[in-house]
Order: C-alpha cells, then structure tokens, then sequence
C-alpha cells in the first residue's frame, strides 16, 4: 500500500467501512442531529483522520447539497473546495496548510486543546475566498476521539474592516495635508496667502 504524500499534517485516510461505522454511532446518539441543527454555526465532527463523519445541515445547505452523507469521509477543504486540497494527500497535507488556522486548531483539538483560530479558504470554482473563524474542541465518543469543528463566515466582517481602514487611511491623509497647509498659511504673510489662495482657487 502506497504512502500518501504530506508537507504538514499526517495523510492517512479512514476506510470506507470504518467511515460509516463512525458516522453511525454518532447519528445513532440521540438529539446530537437536533441539537446542532439549532444553531447557526456550521458543525461538523471530524475523525482522527480529520474526515467528515457528521455534519448538521447548515453545512450541506451552504455547499448546495441534498443530503449531508454526500460529505462523509471528505476534510474540511475539500469540501469547501479549497484550491489546495487536491495537493500532496488532500487538505491538511501541503505547504500551504502549515499557515492554515482551519488545520492547525484540528491537530491541536487532536492533542487535547480547545483551540479558536481565524483562516482563509481560496476556493477555486469560484475564484474567492472565504474568511473562517473556527473552533475545535476535542470529544471521546464509546472511547473514541473526534472533534468538533465549528465554522463561523466572517467574510463580511473581514471586508467591512478592510474598507474602514481605506477611509481612516485616506481621512488621516486629508487631515495631515489640510494641517500642514494651515500651519504654512499661519507663518506665511498677507500677501502669501493671497498667493496661495488663488493657486488653490
């Protein structure tokens, strides 16, 4: 059996049957499926292996799928269609993922810490991306460890920040210029001011 390729986290996948096993025992929990349904984040769980094997339906509905079984045994970027989980061994696996927050709040769930972190995905079937902020929280479900994996979309936010920055930026600019032209007017004579009245005017 070939090894797969990886720059950054481990690239072993579970199997199929190991998969369905996992996602069974989790819906077979009662009011887990209604319970994350309720919310408004994104939800899913993740196995050792970082593959989908529960998702609430906030998470199919934003993909535009049917049916949340679709996305079992996928990682996250892939099924966000990140442009760099078909490199290496899939998401979590190329260089580019060593600076990713999705993946590194995954491996440190995966060694025993709630950890929050911000990301941004590149998706490639739209060319844009999307601003994450995301909360693995590590679980032990019949003796075996998941994680839950919390999605909030701060794209919004991330680009209202962007355009207040711009405005301050060019505000700051405007007043810095309107400053050093009333100080050059206050140390200039009545007939320099005249002068540069009319250049302005």
């Amino acid at each position: 059996m070939a090894v797969a390729l990886t720059k950054f986290a481990p690239a072993e996948r579970a199997d199929k049957s190991t998969l369905e096993s996992q996602a069974k025992m989790l819906l077979d929990i009662e009011l887990l499926d209604k319970l994350y349904g309720a919310v408004n984040e994104i939800v899913l769980i993740l196995n050792r292996q970082r593959q989908i094997v529960f998702c609430n339906t906030q998470f199919a509905a934003l993909l535009g799928h049917k049916s949340n079984h679709e996305l079992i045994g996928l990682r996250p970027g892939e099924a966000l269609g990140c442009i760099h989980s078909c490199e290496a061994g899939g998401c979590g696996t190329s260089e580019f993922c060593s600076t990713c927050g999705a993946v590194r709040a995954i491996l440190s769930a995966q060694s025993g810490r709630t950890d929050i972190k911000e990301c941004r995905i590149l998706r490639g079937v739209q060319s844009d991306a999307m601003d994450l902020l995301v909360r693995a929280t590590p679980i032990e479900v019949k003796g075996e460890p998941f994680t839950v994996f919390a999605v909030v979309d701060i794209s919004h936010e991330k680009r209202r920040s962007a355009l207040e920055r711009v405005f301050f930026h060019d505000l700051m600019n405007t007043a810095v210029a309107i400053r050093m032209l009333s100080e050059n007017l206050g140390s200039a004579g009545l007939g320099k001011i005249s002068e540069v009245s009319s250049s302005i005017c």
